[in-house]
């Protein structure tokens, strides 16, 4: 038996269906008022390197851009990936405590970035003021201070999680799990 074709609903043509609603992704509002505020930073930078007289020496400022871009593609980016897999491997798929971990890594990360500078910044001799404190020890406190808040964090959010889990497999009506 086959269906009488004037029994069987046929489709709307393309042209009258409804058009899905696309919804942005969460976080996308952002993405153009910030891009723009980078770009008026990066011009102002540029505007900076070419118009800073005196101050201003292009050459060794390429050459620093250029340490900067191979540091980044060279060092940075792979250790990052490598990061990435092992916390991936290392948290078994809790993608709660990923997410924890991976901010503090990024928070100490960017602590021995910015502490890099005065790290490698000679002493001048008769100036005490030069480098008045020991940046070494603010470093290794900062970075532990931010290892501990990353520990107590990815703790709290386990035990969160793990609590939610057990709540779950309590409530099944079979009493399975």
């Amino acid at each position: 038996m086959t269906a009488d074709p004037a029994s069987t609903p046929s489709r709307p043509p393309s042209s009258m269906r409804p058009s899905p609603v696309i919804t942005p992704a969460p976080g996308t509002r952002w993405r153009v008022p910030v891009a723009l505020a980078g770009l008026g930073f990066l011009g102002f930078g540029v505007t900076q390197l070419l118009t800073g007289g005196r101050s201003t020496d292009v050459p060794s400022a390429v050459v620093w851009l250029a340490a900067v871009l191979l540091g980044h593609d060279a060092v940075l980016a792979p250790l990052a990936l490598a990061a990435g897999w092992v916390l991936a491997r290392g948290t078994h798929g809790r993608r709660e405590v990923a997410r924890v971990v991976a901010g503090g890594l990024l928070t100490a990360t960017c602590l021995v970035l910015l502490a890099l500078p005065p790290l490698f910044t000679p002493g001048v001799a008769g100036n005490p003021t030069a480098t008045p404190r020991s940046y070494t020890a603010g470093l290794a406190l900062a970075v532990a201070a931010a290892l501990a808040v990353t520990a107590t964090a990815a703790g709290t959010v386990a035990w969160r999680a793990a609590r939610r889990r057990r709540r779950a497999d309590l409530d099944r009506p079979d009493g399975t799990r």
